[in-house]
């Protein structure tokens, strides 16, 4: 008879490892995490789909998303509502509606 005390665990434990890919993505904050979850979703049981999704997800730099990057930053100012990035000279916020008058910019 089979023990199916111990089988729990191990599907537990392979489950977690299956998904490894998918953590790290969500981890680093990557900008594509759904579709290398997707990915491994569907192609994590081989192995070569398994490893595709992993060095996907570990490869490139995290989703700066609080932080301009360099290039954007000279002529632009915070939006004072969202803080998006605007051009100077904006007078709407294109991200959220808000009206830039004289007075808060």
């Amino acid at each position: 008879m089979t023990n199916f005390n111990t089988l729990g665990p191990i599907m537990g434990v392979v489950g977690v490892l299956y998904l490894v890919p998918s953590f790290v993505a969500v981890v680093r904050q990557r900008p594509n995490m759904h579709t290398i979850f997707g990915v491994n979703l569907l192609l994590g049981w081989t192995v070569i789909g398994w490893i595709a999704a992993l060095l996907w997800a570990l490869a490139g730099r995290e989703h700066d998303r609080g932080r301009p990057s360099l290039w954007s930053t000279s002529g632009r100012k915070p939006c004072p509502s969202c803080g998006h990035s605007l051009h100077k000279n904006a007078r709407r916020c294109r991200y959220c509606g808000y009206t830039i008058t004289a007075k808060n910019t």
